[in-house]
């Protein structure tokens, strides 16, 4: 269960911090973002080694973000195991992913990783949306990160969104930045102010745009593009040998989003389960244990 505890901060001569029971190896970046950087820790009563995402409050809605956290119990999204809180900062405390994202080994994967990370991220996104009622609204492939069982989890949700209760409809905002818009659905992307919008069907092009990208390389909305209008989402320009696949990617990357597939769609789709022969599994509704371990030789993998 993700609790939410209070701190007792020690900073270490040799320039690393103690966090409760949590050593910070300030020397060993994970990982960075805008208000955030995400560094090595290692629980000294256990020996076990996480990650921990140091963010701060000065970020806007980070209590939403908090309770969002604790909706999220799959095997298909990173684990989120503590989250205490100071005066200036957040530090949440999560699953130690052993690989990279999976953006960075997109040219090293065969057909046959992409229809079984796809099948995952799937399971994660349904999770999100029959579960947990949230909206990732930022799935990308630098957002999915891979486990040393090579399975697919989803993370980042610092930009999700809860659901109203009985409705798919979130708002945005009348400003978009540019790099979002090559992620962007073209109701999103092409939009003039502010805006009530389907997100389900928003993160459901962000997954399309994901297998696009483990397909081909590249995004479907590549960038610089001057202009950008709805000729820019045209799907009758993919070209992809197999009928099933071909009609996955342009099912998710509909510009329509009320035509646009859904997750059941998705789930019965010859290319993802095989003519049949592996059946999507049913939604997962059980937590996850609270604890995970990595051994010390292992942690340098993730270090950059």
């Amino acid at each position: 269960m993700v609790s939410k505890n209070e701190e007792k901060i020690i900073y270490l001569e040799d320039g690393n911090i103690k966090l409760n029971q949590y050593l910070i190896y300030k020397n060993k970046l994970l990982g960075r973002g805008e208000y955030s950087n995400v560094y090595l820790c290692q629980d000294t009563t256990t020996n076990n080694y996480y990650a921990i995402k140091i963010q701060s409050n000065k970020k806007k809605n980070i209590e939403n973000e908090i309770n969002i956290l604790k909706r999220l119990h799959s095997k298909y999204i990173v684990s989120t195991y503590e989250i205490i809180q100071s005066e200036n900062d957040t530090y949440i405390i999560l699953e130690l992913m052993k690989h990279s994202s999976l953006n960075n080994i997109i040219n090293d994967i065969d057909l046959f990783c992409i229809w079984k990370y796809f099948r995952n991220l799937v399971s994660a996104v349904e999770h999100c949306h029959e579960i947990a009622k949230i909206i990732h609204r930022d799935i990308t492939l630098n957002n999915c990160l891979i486990d040393e069982n090579d399975i697919l989890k989803l993370s980042h949700f610092s930009n999700s969104i809860i659901l109203k209760e009985n409705s798919d409809i979130i708002h945005l905002g009348d400003i978009i930045e540019d790099k979002r818009i090559l992620f962007s659905p073209p109701e999103a992307a092409l939009r003039q102010g502010e805006i009530n919008i389907d997100g389900k069907a928003l993160d459901l092009w962000l997954i399309g745009n994901c297998l696009f990208k483990m397909l081909f390389g590249e995004n479907f909305i590549l960038p610089k593009q001057n202009n950008l209008n709805l000729s820019n989402f045209d799907t009758s320009v993919i070209e992809i040998e197999d009928n099933d696949l071909k009609d996955l990617v342009c099912g998710l990357l509909n510009p329509n989003p009320e035509e646009r597939y859904n997750i059941e769609d998705i789930k019965v789709n010859k290319w993802i389960t095989k003519n049949g022969e592996f059946p999507m599994p049913d939604i997962e509704e059980e937590a996850l244990e609270n604890y995970y371990n990595i051994t010390s030789q292992e942690i340098n993998k993730n270090i950059i």
